[in-house]
């Protein structure tokens, strides 16, 4: 699951408990949170340990430039990669032992938002972000865009197309919302006027290779301006 939790959220005593509440209910092995700090992780740990025994939080001086991982595997490593553009933020590479010697990367994105950005130049300074950051990866041992295996790329895009999201594409990644065979037009996961207006900005990204998608969806709740993006997979064999 994606959630971009809104960095003064945990002020909010009812947002954050709706917020809690919605890690809490969702189901899922592994939550990655968007805009997170101190204040969040200081309310959400002790929340969730006994669902999510292991996580890790990166509390970039940004506000809204924190990362947050809550796991109910171990995390076996972390990595931040650095931001692009000063002011801006970076991405945070979280590898999970799900078994077996099996571990799962995901790389947790927040890429430019529209706003101070230059309308005319952000998207391909998006794109920018997203390479750089693939670029970044512990096996990344060569002049290719990514190496790593068993790759998730999710994240908070603040786009819902464009070309961060043709450059994963090109790489062979899938959008799961859009595989998931689910009625996406117009589908929105950040949203204002208790959601009349709001645009496709959460994503998870996959490797068809590596994963195979059973679903993926947008839940409705929580206490931020965005609604968390949900997807299952299964691990394909391993070759």
């Amino acid at each position: 699951m994606t959630f971009n939790v809104y960095m003064d959220g945990h002020k909010d005593e009812e947002a954050a408990a709706k917020t809690v509440e919605a890690i809490l209910e969702s189901g899922v092995d592994i939550v990655c949170l968007q805009e997170s700090n101190p204040g969040w992780q200081q309310l959400i740990e002790p929340k969730v340990s006994t669902v999510y025994p292991h996580s890790y939080f990166f509390n970039d001086f940004h506000a809204y430039g924190g990362r947050g991982m809550l796991s109910k595997y171990p995390i076996t490593a972390t990595q931040w990669c650095k931001k692009v553009f000063p002011w801006w933020y970076g991405a945070l590479l979280t590898k999970i032992g799900v078994g077996g010697g099996v571990e799962v990367a995901v790389l947790n994105v927040h890429l430019r938002a529209p706003f101070p950005s230059n309308p005319l130049i952000v998207q391909s300074q998006r794109r920018q972000e997203i390479e750089t950051h693939m670029k970044q990866l512990d096996d990344d041992e060569s002049e290719e865009a990514c190496t790593t295996k068993n790759l998730i790329v999710l994240g908070d895009f603040n786009s819902a197309n464009g070309p961060c999201h043709d450059f994963l594409h090109s790489l062979g990644f899938c959008n799961a919302l859009y595989k998931s065979g689910r009625n996406w037009f117009r589908s929105k996961t950040w949203h204002m006027m208790n959601g009349m207006v709001g645009f496709l900005y959460d994503h998870i990204y996959y490797s068809a290779s590596d994963f195979h998608l059973v679903d993926a969806e947008i839940k409705k709740v929580g206490g931020s301006d965005h609604w968390p993006l949900l997807a299952k997979f299964q691990l394909s064999p391993q070759r």
